[in-house]
């Protein structure tokens, strides 16, 4: 069985872009073999990659018998061009050809743990086949500690930490203060795999090591670490934002986006009409922002207290920006689908989070594809990863919900809206299951395809919806937390429960009252499962009735899923995905929720807070944020059944919001 990697964190340190090509001396050529190399680098320098492919598979035949710098080099070039499938094909025959080539092992290891570090690879690979090339790298040239990185970092990647503590541990060993570059990368490697792998004190050790050796280029790591490791760390924000600050003025990407490569950072929407002219921006809840909500919805624990826990939070500032186009244009381009123009990155809501290990890897603008569109434009991005199902649903669709008078009243508007994957060419299946209920039609969807070479220019009309949380927070509940930036508006939230409620009214689905005693939310693969889930569910069966808990796989299709929350009385599970759901129950639902360990991620407690919903932590049933629930005991079991028997006897009947 594959073990599962988690793309919540993305050890980029120790993966670099690969778009240089690797260089040749004379002597390593005869006259025709080095003017073909030369017409094969000068294409490519010029962004010609299908021709620069064509001169290095001709090169490859005049000298690939004894030499690997001919297929090596077209590697590059087609993993530049995104061609990744034939790139893997040419490093498979790199290996067979120079068995015993230490320099074949590791640029084939570099590139396949570029791929596996994608949030969204677009390679199928096999089983553990990337940890073997990485290992036969190091076994090859025991003394590289640059290969020592890669495949510790590479086993933190697919969740083997107990595989990758001794080797990046003999990495850091190996590299040594001397060697500064090495040794930041093994260091830094070495704390994101404690993070990940259980052990936040050790992490934390590491990284406070690391930033105090290297100071501001360290800065980011150590913020991450803080953020997981430490619940409600304002220092967290504060390094966060000094080391994105520090990235934007060292940024030189020069391209259509931007000919200077002269950067800087909107970090509040406000600010984008004072840095990007043609730019206009609109509060959208001038009436509702920063007033306070959750007081009468307080968490109430089943036992052991679980403090600090905050449920007072203000309302999000919410704003629209408008680029007017005719020659100010906005871009997009990345994973996360990253909005600028006119050499301004725009932060909003994601300016603590904002993923700046992305933007160091998007290539020269000369190897960039820019899709031009002329049509207006209204944008469910960014989003922090976009196409996952909780961030098309609270924040794609609530972005959407927010301008959909403008959206309805012009047919010729298009959303923009991500596919499933880096070259993928169909929505994702919530997402088309989705707009149909909305009576969107697939014609006036854009697909945003977030592969690393291309660019999205918008010269027409582009509108997109974000939202910002007050500077000064009387409860502490949002600035004082490093993951609020991804909260969202309460105001948001009301309108997206309220829309698909209309919908099961129009699908004759949606149910008065709550008919459904028990939605229980079944997390079965990846981080924070539960081993023994089936025993779980079974005894809450046994309690309450088979009929009275239907279980929620997220397999369902999407109005089913939104019809299952709409009618639960309560709603059990573990902080994740499938949560996401909450959103479609009616007020006065009740959440039981099982926490992390630190738990430093508060979304949904405030969208309990936000939507009126009683929200109950089982602090005893906890995991750790990359890691699992185990599994439970008979006494855990027996908690979790009981706090269940205690809510519904309460009888909770509140009037919908």
């Amino acid at each position: 069985m594959r073990r599962e990697a988690s793309s919540s964190v993305l050890l980029r340190v120790a993966v670099v872009a690969l778009t240089s090509l690797h260089p040749v001396t004379r002597g390593d050529l005869h006259s025709d073999a080095v003017e073909l190399n030369a017409k094969a680098a000068s294409a490519f320098g010029e962004g010609k990659l299908d021709l620069a492919a064509k001169h290095f598979r001709e090169l490859d035949k005049l000298v690939g018998h004894v030499l690997p710098l001919a297929l090596t080099n077209l590697a590059v070039v087609y993993t530049q061009a995104n061609k990744h499938a034939k790139a893997l094909k040419v490093y498979e025959t790199l290996t067979q050809r120079f068995p015993d080539d230490a320099a074949v092992w590791f640029q084939y290891c570099r590139f396949g743990a570029n791929l596996l570090n994608m949030k969204r690879p677009p390679v199928k690979l096999e089983d553990g086949q990337i940890e073997a090339v990485c290992a036969k790298s190091l076994e090859v040239n025991p003394d590289n500690p640059e290969a020592a990185v890669l495949l510790g970092s590479l086993y933190t990647l697919t969740m083997q930490f107990e595989a990758s503590w001794p080797i990046l541990e003999r990495a850091v060993r190996m590299s040594n203060p001397e060697f500064r570059t090495m040794y930041q990368q093994a260091l830094t490697n070495l704390a994101l795999s404690n993070l990940r792998g259980g052990r936040p004190k050790e992490a934390l050790k590491h990284s406070n090591r690391l930033y105090k050796t290297f100071g501001g280029g360290a800065t980011e790591t150590y913020a991450h670490t803080r953020s997981v490791a430490l619940p409600y760390d304002a220092e967290a924000i504060r390094l966060s934002l000094k080391a994105r600050n520090a990235f934007v003025k060292e940024m030189n990407h020069k391209g259509v986006n931007c000919p200077t490569g002269e950067w800087q950072m909107a970090w509040n929407v406000s600010e984008v009409p004072a840095m990007i002219s043609g730019t206009a921006v609109t509060l959208l809840n001038p009436t509702e922002a920063y007033l306070p909500f959750g007081e009468d919805t307080a968490v109430q624990f089943a036992r052991e207290l679980l403090l600090p826990y905050h449920n007072v939070y203000h309302e999000h500032f919410v704003y629209r920006l408008d680029f007017e186009g005719g020659g100010h244009d906005a871009f997009v381009w990345g994973q996360a689908g990253l909005v600028h123009g006119a050499c301004t990155l725009i932060g909003g809501a994601y300016w603590a989070m904002y993923p700046t290990q992305e933007l160091a890897q998007v290539p020269e603008g000369v190897y960039m594809k820019t899709i031009t569109i002329d049509d207006p434009v209204i944008s469910l991005l960014p989003m922090y990863n976009a196409g996952n199902y909780y961030h098309y649903v609270c924040e794609g669709l609530l972005r959407l919900l927010y301008v959909w008078d403008d959206f309805v009243a012009d047919p010729h508007v298009k959303l923009l809206i991500p596919g499933a994957m880096p070259g993928a060419t169909e929505l994702p299946n919530h997402i088309a299951m989705s707009l149909p209920l909305l009576n969107i039609s697939r014609d006036r969807v854009l697909l945003f395809n977030s592969e690393p070479t291309r660019m999205y220019r918008f010269t027409n009309k582009f509108t997109m919806v974000d939202w910002m949380a007050p500077d000064v927070d009387e409860y502490g509940s949002l600035a004082e937390d490093s993951w609020s930036p991804v909260y969202q508006p309460r105001g948001g939230l009301l309108m997206l429960r309220e829309r698909f409620h209309q919908v099961l009214r129009d699908h004759g689905k949606y149910a008065e009252g709550r008919p459904t005693p028990i939605v229980y939310v079944s997390r079965r693969h990846g981080v924070r499962m539960i081993v023994n889930e089936a025993e779980v569910i079974r005894q809450l069966k046994k309690t309450f009735g088979g009929s009275a808990v239907v279980v929620h796989t997220g397999n369902e299709p999407f109005i089913d899923q939104v019809a299952m929350f709409q009618r639960a009385a309560l709603v059990i599970g573990a902080h994740g995905a499938g949560l996401s759901n909450l959103v479609f129950c009616q007020s006065g639902t009740s959440l039981m929720m099982f926490p992390m360990r630190p738990h430093v991620d508060h979304t949904y407690g405030h969208m309990a807070s936000a939507l009126g919903l009683y929200h109950w932590v089982v602090t005893e049933v906890s995991s750790y944020y990359y890691g699992n629930y185990g599994e439970l005991s008979n006494i855990q079991i027996q908690l979790i059944v009981s706090t269940a028997t205690r809510i519904l006897s309460q009888g909770v009947d509140r009037t919908e919001l």
